[in-house]
């Protein structure tokens, strides 16, 4: 790693070199920090900026306040901002002023904390590709470069026809959609998903849900603490002047905490096979194994959506423990009973997952059986 310190108390300097010198004899490879450039003052700090390549530093420790400039270290964002350098900072100083920065990796107040806090952040950032991607250098940045080259430039004769069309607003977001597009078909490959990617933020603001969207009870009143919005977005898609949703209800499905569900069919899954296992003469250790198999078998079931058909499994991500999302459990509210009832946790299902649970929502209400037939044996 190559890190930068804007700094200028000699104390912390020292003690920041002590640090590295500490980090660095217990990691190895891409952890270890190869260098670590000192900057004591603000126009030095943003000089850098401006004449170095942003990709050569995987991060900024910064001090908020510098004796020749109070507002220093705010300044220096709002100009890594201005000149759209993505960098990731970690802040240490001896201040608790309030700061908002989209790549503040973590705040400390200086002398609660060794430097190496900083270091694991960073690190953090590098083995998750984090910095890759913020630096310009991960996947991202290398399939935009096929996509524009083999799926844009080509077709730019077409767009143009769009632009005359609709204008140039709504072409950069047509553009941008499509460019989105290509590149989630280019990195839809068959790798595991990890458990984070189940879940969206929602980023915008507005006063109606969205299909999908995760909500929280205001109050208690049911087992379940939290619902998803089922229903079809063509639905709640906003419409006219001033834009309403198509429809006038909304439909949610509880989810139930998964804990529950295990712990509690997964016990009775224990003691079927252990009496069994009994009866049949086994000894209690073959009991033992048999019963811990069952339970396996029932808890993977539940992961991998195979146990019933109207359960879907939600993994334990963001703010959320392990949930199932219980089809029998419906709800219809108009969109004033939603505002009146729920609050949104800020989290939509990925459109990835979102298009499968609805299928098996699908299939489940459309599914065909017949009655008991009651037969005398």
């Amino acid at each position: 790693m190559r890190l930068l310190i804007v700094d200028d108390a000699t104390t912390d300097l020292d003690a920041c070199r002590t640090s590295k010198e500490r980090w660095n004899r217990s990691h190895s490879g891409e952890s270890v920090i190869s260098e670590l450039v000192e900057i004591k003052t603000y126009p030095d700090a943003r000089q850098y900026f401006k004449s170095h390549d942003a990709c050569a530093i995987d991060g900024i420790i910064l001090d908020l306040k510098l004796a020749e400039q109070a507002d220093a270290g705010q300044l220096l964002i709002d100009d890594l901002n201005a000149m759209h350098r993505r960098m990731p900072i970690v802040v240490f100083t001896a201040t608790q002023d309030p700061l908002s920065f989209q790549y503040l990796l973590g705040a400390f107040k200086k002398g609660d904390k060794p430097y190496d806090a900083a270091f694991e952040r960073f690190e953090i950032a590098q083995k998750v590709g984090l910095t890759k991607i913020l630096g310009c250098d991960g996947v991202i940045d290398r399939q935009l470069k096929d996509i524009f080259d083999k799926a844009i430039v080509p077709r730019l004769d077409s767009w143009k026809k769009y632009v005359d069309a609709a204008g140039s607003e709504n072409a950069e977001r047509a553009l941008s959609r499509s460019v989105v597009m290509h590149l989630h078909e280019a990195m839809d490959e068959d790798d595991a998903y990890a458990p984070d990617e189940f879940y969206v933020s929602n980023l915008e603001d507005s006063d109606y849900v969205k299909s999908g969207e995760v909500l929280r009870r205001k109050t208690g009143g049911s087992p379940s603490q939290y619902v998803v919005v089922i229903s079809p977005a063509c639905d709640l898609a906003l419409y006219g002047d001033p834009c309403k949703p198509k429809s006038d209800v909304v439909q949610v499905c509880e989810l139930e905490a998964a804990e529950a569900l295990l712990k509690s069919v997964g016990g009775c899954i224990s003691k079927s096979v252990a009496n069994k296992s009994k009866k049949a003469g086994d000894d209690s250790e073959t009991v033992q194994k048999k019963s811990a198999a069952a339970v396996r078998s029932f808890n993977d079931k539940v992961f991998s959506n195979q146990y019933t058909l109207y359960y879907h499994y939600f993994p334990a991500a963001v703010d959320f423990d392990g949930f199932v999302m219980n089809f029998r459990r419906l709800k219809t509210h108009t969109h004033a009973e939603v505002s009146n009832e729920y609050v949104k946790t800020g989290y939509i299902v990925s459109p990835n997952f979102f298009r499968d649970i609805q299928s098996r929502f699908s299939a489940y209400y459309g599914r065909q059986g017949q009655p008991v037939i009651c037969v005398e044996r």
